[in-house]
């Protein structure tokens, strides 16, 4: 799902009139260029370093 939220003047606004699912192919390109790692990875590396 891909949400829209603008700025306004009193900070990031939204009504979830811009809220669409996003098609397959469009998914991919959004999601396709992220360098993604395994949640238990991640966590395993941040415990590592004290965050």
């Amino acid at each position: 799902m891909r949400v829209e939220l603008p700025r306004g003047e009193s900070g990031f606004q939204n009504d979830l009139r811009g809220h669409h699912m996003l098609a397959d192919d469009q998914a991919a390109t959004v999601v396709g260029p992220l360098n993604l790692q395994p949640v238990p990875q991640v966590l395993t590396e941040l415990r590592s370093v004290g965050i």
